[in-house]
């Protein structure tokens, strides 16, 4: 294998050769619509902590707890909270190890959907946005979450999956699928979350701004690890040393 070639081109999350300077262009974008991501979602929940216009759009979705839809959404909301959430993700992530062969790809796709998605807790804390009131909505569920409002941390959760599933795929035709599916599958929580009336739609929001925008940077350190960690194989030291033991 050529040396100077694993120097300048090496494999990225996505399976097609990546040089430095496409590299570096790359993180560029991603750092800056990191950086936007952060400020609308902060832009957001610094206007919605005051405001609680949007309570009428949950309440319309709650209206719909009364229907079968009703059941169906307490049972995804509680199966998503923090365990259940974390056993999905790492779930996920041996499936995707299997699937290529390759222990570090699951780690790397589980590490970023919780490096992601873990800061949301934290801005809870910051905004401190109280849950819509229960007296006001059609049909209360009864399922009283502990934590504050925004950003959405299901939406945040599942978005982040589709997210980070659809910068690794390795093809376009996966991509798509992946993306054609993550949409379905973030529509239906961010409705549930409404069916519930644990959310606001301005925090449902909030965590698809945050996960479009913070994702992708996650999903470039974890590419560059990989990158790295690719080099040290593939370098002078690294392809010499098993010819001296052996001479040993």
């Amino acid at each position: 294998m050529n040396t100077a070639s694993a120097r300048n081109e090496v494999p990225s999350a996505s399976g097609t050769p990546e040089t430095g300077w496409a590299s570096k262009r790359v993180d560029a974008l991603t750092l800056g619509t990191a950086l936007v991501g952060v400020a609308l979602t902060v832009a957001l929940g610094m206007w919605a902590r005051t405001w609680s216009g949007d309570l009428t759009v949950t309440a319309w979705f709650n209206s719909a707890h009364t229907t079968w839809v009703g059941p169906l959404a307490d049972a995804v909301y509680r199966s998503l909270k923090l365990f259940g959430a974390i056993a999905l993700a790492v779930a996920m992530s041996g499936i995707i190890a299997v699937k290529n062969k390759d222990m570090w790809v699951g780690v790397h796709y589980g590490a970023a959907v919780l490096i992601t998605w873990a800061p949301v807790n934290l801005l809870k804390l910051v905004f401190k946005r109280p849950r819509p009131l229960v007296h006001l909505l059609p049909d209360p569920s009864g399922i009283t979450p502990t934590d504050w409002s925004f950003p959405s941390g299901h939406t945040t959760f599942v978005a982040t999956l589709v997210a980070v599933g659809v910068l690794m795929s390795r093809s376009s035709r996966l991509r798509r699928l992946v993306a054609g599916l993550g949409v379905v599958c973030i529509a239906a929580i961010a409705g549930m979350v409404m069916v519930v009336g644990v959310h606001f739609p301005s925090d449902v929001l909030g965590a698809l701004v945050w996960a479009a925008g913070v994702a992708p940077l996650t999903v470039a350190l974890g590419s560059h690890l990989r990158r790295w960690r690719l080099r040290r194989r593939c370098s002078p030291e690294a392809l010499l040393q098993p010819h001296a033991s052996t001479g040993a």
